[in-house]
């Protein structure tokens, strides 16, 4: 056991290297006490990092020893400060390495340091219980600091994500699905016990530059995704050459596409959000070609009437204020042989990606009148002659509602009560 002296009294640092200090045990839990109580002022989302925090107070304070926890609080004067940490070690063995989060911890806390000392300076406690009443300010003053540091870099972390994710989200006026933010709670029952160790799954939203997609990890593609055309997104000079179609990496590798799912299957990488309407970024563009953003296509489909209603799209949105595009897959039942109805579809690649039976695109108008137009068109995912009229494949909102599971009607009734639908003969 080596004995150390120190402005304030002798500590005795044993074999396991826990600091002790005159007065035995009960004033060494005591003081663990004390410091449990500072580290209650940190928010409550930091509680999962109470091991790293006990450890950042060996950089917060000196005169703190640590060996993996916090075991006592001995405030002496800044001079002494200096002298003690310099002679024992008690300073950090980095100390060019201060993350930012270090320096304003180290910032916000001086100023409970300073008060520390001062009250010490008047004081001048004399006896061992002035002393003890003096060791209580410490604990509480740095965990108090500590504590506001967090909650401010936190705020300031969670901002800057925010804005930088935001994307698109921001700015359409309508989705076609509202996802649970929490889980709802049953009666009498605890919600937090429900989530203790996580939800297997929730709606995975994705806000890009150029679109927002909800997407299906089951169908490897998304459920739907939707963009905003106007006169500005349709111009520009991306080039469409510089893109190349890339798996998407924000989704988890097992239930992601890959292009090899795609090498030899038959079937086109459709986009769902066009990369044509976007040509106002090349980072927009580039966007389009995640493979999330894609669906197998028929070739013929995609190649002819598809690309005809894509092309329609762009056209309606030189006219109007905003278009507002919502695509998706439908997998719809067909009835078999023996008169039942049956849901089937082709999956292509190793990692199953769906084949989807029918495509759908709902097209929200923003007249310059203030007017809210709407139009919905279903597909069969098959050779379509694209010398069929488009409005032949208008169909009324609601089937898409009951084949999707998603809801356009209410969200934009919240919006507008100026509601107009074309269906197939309406113009």
């Amino acid at each position: 056991m080596s004995v150390q002296t120190s402005p304030v009294g002798v500590t005795r640092t044993g074999a396991a290297g826990v600091t002790e200090s005159p007065g035995g045990p009960a004033r060494l839990l005591l003081r663990l006490l004390l410091s449990a109580v500072g580290l209650l002022c940190l928010p409550q989302e930091n509680a999962a990092r109470v091991p790293p925090l006990l450890r950042a107070l060996w950089v917060l304070v000196p005169g703190v020893r640590v060996r993996g926890i916090v075991v006592s609080v001995s405030p002496v004067s800044p001079a002494a400060l200096r002298v003690r940490g310099r002679s024992s070690g008690q300073r950090p063995r980095d100390r060019g390495a201060r993350s930012p989060l270090k320096r304003r911890c180290r910032r916000h806390s001086a100023a409970a340091l300073g008060w520390a000392a001062a009250r010490l300076r008047r004081g001048r406690p004399r006896g061992v219980a002035a002393m003890l009443r003096a060791r209580w300010v410490l604990p509480l003053a740095v965990g108090a600091g500590l504590g506001a540091a967090l909650a401010r870099w936190e705020r300031r972390e969670h901002r800057e994500r925010g804005d930088a994710a935001e994307g698109l989200l921001a700015r359409l006026p309508v989705l076609p699905a509202v996802a649970a933010a929490s889980l709802p709670a049953p009666p009498g029952s605890v919600r937090t016990e429900l989530s203790k160790y996580g939800l297997p799954g929730l709606a995975q939203l994705r806000s890009r530059e150029s679109y927002v997609l909800c997407y299906d990890p089951r169908s490897r593609s998304a459920l739907w995704v939707i963009e905003q055309l106007n006169r500005d997104t349709l111009s520009g000079a991306s080039d469409r050459a510089a893109c190349d179609f890339q798996e998407d990496d924000s989704v988890h590798e097992y239930h992601r596409a890959t292009n090899a799912d795609y090498r030899g299957s038959g079937f086109d990488r459709g986009h769902l959000a066009a990369a044509a309407n976007h040509r106002w970024s090349q980072k927009a563009m580039r966007d389009t070609f995640y493979l999330s953003n894609i669906a197998p296509q028929n070739p013929h489909l995609n190649q002819n009437a598809w690309n005809n209603l894509e092309k329609y799209c762009r056209s309606l949105a030189k006219n109007n204020r905003n278009v507002y595009v919502c695509t998706g897959p439908l997998f719809l039942p067909r009835m078999e042989a023996d008169g039942k109805m049956y849901v089937k579809y082709q999956v292509i690649g190793k990692n199953n990606v769906a084949v989807p039976t029918h495509f759908f695109k709902v097209l929200i108008l923003e007249k310059e009148s203030g007017e809210i137009e709407l139009r919905s068109y279903v597909m069969p995912n098959s050779p379509v002659d694209d010398k069929i009229p488009l409005e032949r494949f208008l169909v009324p909102i609601e089937s898409i509602e009951r084949a999707s599971g998603l809801l356009f009607v209410p969200n934009i009734l919240r919006r507008t009560s100026n509601l107009k639908a074309i269906t197939a003969g309406k113009q």
